[in-house]
């Protein structure tokens, strides 16, 4: 099930965006595709029906109110925000296409935080990360024990047989290896899946969160997962939309707050209808997908996902609304079923979500005790025995050891044959998580690989790490560039962001994140901004690497000669030579092998 799914998301989500840069991200290079998970549906029952009925009608209103709304978005934008403000960066204005931008609030220097957010407005886990890996579905940290997290793989991949195996595999020996996160507290109640990280997590979910609303307080606690089961199956955003949706009528009804101030902090961001950001935007007619695409690949296919989704929606949220009081507060909290509104909030996830990364900490463990373990076998006779007693990372080569902190006498023979199960435990999870065969696993004892130095001598980070969306109050203000200022990070393990400075940036200069893999060449990056964003990047990597380009085709005889050809650039873009100069500087680290 696991291996098909990830085929599936690997096949459509091909070409997204990759944030972060190309020399970190080898390890999930594949893993970081799997944005998106469509599936064909070639039945359309009579609701099915009726709900494309309901687009049909509604699609002219959509027409003729889009340069409205287009309007009211652009003097939205032009409004001041306090709110998104930080002590070093603050959101400002900035005309033509960029709109709104985040720019220095002071002189910042290289490596420097520029700002952190502890935690997301709406975060969410992609479907395939999700099946791989075992999260807190409060804070999105990963939980558990290694056995935790092989279990939960073996049972979304299929492997029940090997479940039961799983008893060989002592908890003395997880945890006398630091093999565990700590436990796993379940939600509890009839048929919720959710789990969470510690008692804290636990409570704050149940107490102030719309798993109080949908989950725990629920009249039909089944109607959340039959939406979450829906939007999971075509497209992640529509997860976040509803979360989104349903985050108002908690604040409004359960917490007190404002409609427009509960539904403003989500309207802040550029947006536009999500089905206009299909990939074949113009396609229409003829039932969604019918060609044997995924329906998220057309406006057509899009619209009729967003009905679905829409209903299903309905089904949750209605009875909840429906016990307010206050007929006029029911009415205005109807109007978050807009199709416009709902279309446009799946448009902002799309455009101005940051992605979220971050590797299983158990992966880290896991490669310290692999590397005791090396050590015992192929230097035991070199250590004295009056060390036996010394922890093995004060022996070891430095930063071969780092946890657990074992001692000689304390590892026996019996740990060794459980480290040796654990190795045919990973390589299962390697089997159902990886299906590319350039992904290789877990080495075998006695193979090349596995008798070298430990510093190399691996288990191959068996663990996927967390992938998702985030929207964030500063990281979703920011905008592209092909030659970034700062750089997004998740050095916490956790969805808290870090923006770090990559060069000086002076006050008042706009401060710019890459929203895809900048290593690609130009036309490539042209092409996947173009397709999933809507944008032509004009940055000064773009122009200088467009001009230099033109004058190679047009066989400039400054071509030959770099320090010419930097001087003919700059005259033709009007950039200062000093930028032309470190823009290819930057370029050409970039594609060092």
């Amino acid at each position: 099930m696991v291996r098909s799914l990830q085929r599936t998301q690997q096949q459509e989500s091909r070409g997204q965006t990759q944030q972060g840069r190309q020399q970190r991200h080898h390890l999930a290079q594949d893993q970081r595709k799997q944005y998106l998970r469509t599936e064909v549906h070639h039945q359309q029952d009579q609701n099915h029906q009726n709900l494309l009925v309901q687009q049909q009608e509604g699609q002219e209103d959509w027409q003729r109110h889009g340069l409205q709304q287009h309007d009211q978005q652009r003097q939205q934008l032009q409004e001041p925000q306090p709110c998104f403000a930080a002590p070093r960066v603050h959101v400002k204005f900035l005309g033509g296409k960029r709109e709104r931008g985040l720019v220095a609030s002071e002189p910042i220097e290289a490596s420097e935080v520029i700002y952190t957010e502890e935690s997301p407005l709406l975060a969410v886990q992609h479907e395939f990360s999700r099946l791989c890996g075992l999260t807190c579905s409060n804070c999105l940290r990963f939980v558990g024990s290694l056995k935790d997290c092989i279990r939960h793989v073996l049972i979304q991949g299929g492997r029940h047989e090997l479940v039961a195996d799983l008893s060989l595999l002592p908890d003395s020996f997880i945890q006398k290896t630091g093999l565990s996160l700590g436990p796993v507290v379940p939600c509890g109640e009839t048929g919720c899946p959710a789990v969470y990280c510690s008692q804290e997590c636990y409570e704050h979910a149940r107490r102030d969160t719309i798993h109080r609303m949908v989950c725990v307080e629920a009249a039909d606690r089944k109607a959340w997962l039959k939406f979450l089961s829906h939007a999971r199956r075509h497209h992640d955003g529509l997860v976040m939309a509803g979360a989104c949706v349903a985050q108002v009528v908690f604040e409004v009804l359960f917490k007190g707050r404002q409609f427009p101030e509960a539904l403003r902090r989500f309207r802040q961001f550029y947006s536009a209808p999500w089905e206009s950001l299909a990939p074949d935007s113009s396609v229409s007619g003829g039932p969604a997908g019918s060609l044997g695409g995924p329906r998220t690949d057309t406006a057509e296919g899009r619209r009729s996902l967003l009905l679905e989704s829409l209903e299903l929606l309905k089904r949750v949220l209605d009875p909840i609304i429906s016990c307010s009081g206050d007929p006029e507060l029911r009415d205005t909290l109807g109007s978050l079923f807009q199709l416009d509104l709902y279309s446009r909030l799946l448009g902002t996830f799309s455009l101005v979500c940051l992605d979220v990364e971050f590797p299983h900490p158990l992966n880290r463990r896991l490669v310290d005790l692999q590397r005791t373990l090396f050590l015992l076998r192929y230097r035991r006779e070199e250590i004295p025995e009056g060390l036996c007693g010394v922890p093995l990372e004060v022996l070891a080569p430095s930063g071969v050891c780092q946890r657990p902190s074992l001692r000689l006498q304390d590892v026996s023979a019996e740990d060794e044959q459980h480290a040796f199960l654990l190795r045919k435990f990973l390589k299962e999870v390697h089997a159902i998580t990886r299906w590319d065969d350039d992904d290789a696993g877990p080495e075998e004892p006695g193979s090349p690989e596995a008798s070298a130095d430990p510093s190399v001598y691996t288990w191959g980070a068996p663990l996927l790490p967390f992938i998702g969306w985030g929207l964030f109050r500063l990281g979703s203000m920011t905008n592209h560039s092909c030659w970034p200022n700062a750089e997004a990070d998740f050095p916490l393990h956790s969805t808290a962001l870090e923006v770090r400075a990559l060069r000086p940036i002076d006050m008042e200069e706009e401060v710019t994140v890459s929203y895809i893999d900048e290593a690609l060449p130009l036309h490539q990056r042209r092409q996947i901004l173009q397709k999933h964003y809507g944008f032509t990047c004009t940055c000064p990597r773009c122009v200088v690497e467009a001009a230099e380009a033109l004058l190679v085709v047009m066989r400039a005889p400054e071509c030959s000669d770099g320090a010419k050809l930097e001087e003919l650039v700059a005259r033709r873009t009007g950039l200062p030579l000093a930028v032309v100069t470190e823009v290819r500087q930057y370029s050409r680290r970039l594609h060092k092998p």
